[in-house]
C-alpha cells in the first residue's frame, strides 16, 4: 500500500513537472527563443573565427614556402655562376620577405581577435538589452485584436 503511494505521488509529481513544462508564459517562450538566438549567434561567431584563423594561418604557410622556394632556386642559378654578392643580396630579401609575411599574419590575426570580441560584445549586450525587459507579454496582441488589460 505504501509502495503505491510513493509510486502514485512520483507519477503525480512527474505530471505537475511536465505540465509545468508544457505551460511557459509567453514571456518565458521569448527570452528562451532569445537564449538560444544567442547562444546559436555565439557558436557561430566562434566558428567563423576558427575558420577564418585557419585561413590565415594556411595563407602564411603557402606564402613562406614561396618565399623560401623561390630565394633557393634563385640562390642556386647565382650559385651555378658564381655570384656570390648576389646570392648574400637574395639571402636579405628572403629574410626581409618572410618578416614582412610574419608581421602580416600577426597583424591579420589581430585585427581577426578583434572582430570577433567585438562581435561576441555585440551579442551579449543585444541577449541583455532582451533579457532585462520588464514583461514582452504586453507586446502579444490577442486573438481578437482587443487590448490586453493592463
Amino acid at each position: 500500500m505504501i509502495n503505491t503511494l510513493r509510486n502514485n505521488n512520483i507519477y503525480i509529481i512527474i505530471f505537475k513537472t511536465k505540465i509545468r513544462l508544457n505551460i511557459m508564459t509567453d514571456n518565458e517562450k521569448i527570452k528562451n527563443m532569445i537564449e538560444n538566438a544567442y547562444l546559436q549567434q555565439k557558436q557561430m561567431i566562434e566558428l567563423n573565427y576558427t575558420q577564418f584563423k585557419n585561413i590565415i594561418e594556411n595563407a602564411y604557410l603557402q606564402q613562406k614556402q614561396m618565399i623560401e622556394t623561390n630565394a633557393s632556386i634563385m640562390k642556386n642559378y647565382s650559385n651555378m655562376f658564381g655570384n656570390s654578392e648576389i646570392v648574400s643580396n637574395i639571402e636579405k630579401v628572403e629574410s626581409h620577405f618572410l618578416a614582412l609575411n610574419e608581421e602580416s599574419k600577426k597583424s591579420m590575426m589581430h585585427q581577426l581577435d578583434l572582430i570577433r570580441d567585438n562581435f561576441l560584445s555585440n551579442a551579449s549586450r543585444i541577449k541583455e538589452e532582451y533579457t532585462n525587459m520588464p514583461n514582452f507579454d504586453k507586446f502579444v496582441p490577442n486573438f481578437n485584436c482587443s487590448e490586453r488589460p493592463k
